[in-house]
Parts: C-alpha cells; structure tokens; sequence
C-alpha cells in the first residue's frame, strides 16, 4: 500500500491538474487522465489506447462489511471467477473504509493485470475494478490507473441519467 500511494503522489505532482468527474449512474468522482473517457455502454470509463477499463458496480450499503471481510481473510476468494489478487490491505477512501486488491486475471487464454477497490459508504458499496492486458501494462501505464483509482471520491448523491 505504501508503495502505491507513493506511485499516486509521484503520479500527482507530475501530472497537470484534472477536474473531477462523476461517473454517469454512480456515486464515483473520479479524476480521469488524458487518454481516458467515460464509457457510453457501461458505469466507468475506458483507456483505448491501453485496452484498459475501470467498472464501477454499486452494490447495498450493508454489503461493504461481509465483501471486505472475505478478501481480507481470503485473497484467493476470487479465483473461481479466474481473479488471483496478490494483495490486499485494508484502506480509506476519505472518510470511508475501503479494501484494494493488485492481481491478475486470465480472460480465456489472455492475461490482465486487474485492480480492485471495494469502499464502503452511507449510499452505497461501491466495487470499482481496473483491467488492461499485461502485454499492454508498462509501468507507466499502471502508474496512471492507479493514480486514476487513487483519485476516487463518493459523492453526496447518485448521478442518475
């Protein structure tokens, strides 16, 4: 975790200032960097170049607790859905609790490194996960994703269409 959020503050102090933005259906404000753009077909947003993406799943506010413990107490509780995570460690996202998960996934015969970041709030609990081909994921490359998922705010309401 140390070592992410150094990357962020890296990633931060060397890139310009970007707006906030909040996910069209969702509570997620998110700082998209350039490359990137809110997806038409689904909550979150899309990096072309890249192949990469970031979905935003909202789930019941009481959920948060029972999904938090579960990838604490069992990193591998994934796997049947293909979903290795290497680690996970507890978090905050402002004031609220949250759990990120690094990993990878194998997408029929293709790998992708994957990200998750679990948050609980009032609202919502929000599963927000990041995918990009690992032939595709340069260290810079993941530098920006998890600048873009360290950016992550909750909003007071839900942007509905």
């Amino acid at each position: 975790m140390i070592r992410w959020l150094a990357i962020v503050l890296v990633a931060l102090a060397v890139s310009p200032a970007i707006a906030a933005q909040q996910l069209t259906g969702s509570y997620v404000l998110i700082d998209l960097p350039d490359g990137f753009e809110e997806s038409r077909s689904f909550t979150g947003a899309l990096w072309r170049e890249a192949q990469a993406s970031i979905l935003v799943t909202e789930l019941p506010a009481d959920a948060f607790g029972a999904i938090a413990k579960g990838l604490l107490e069992d990193p591998a509780a994934l796997s049947d859905q293909g979903i290795e995570l290497e680690t996970v460690d507890n978090a905050s996202l402002g004031e609220h609790k949250a759990v990120i998960g690094r990993g990878r996934q194998l997408v029929g015969p293709q790998p992708f490194e994957k990200w998750l970041l679990l948050a609980g709030a009032p609202q919502a609990t929000l599963m927000v996960t990041a995918q990009m081909p690992t032939t595709l994921a340069t260290p810079a490359r993941k530098q920006k994703i998890e600048a873009a998922l360290a950016s992550i705010r909750i909003a007071a309401e839900r942007d509905d269409p």
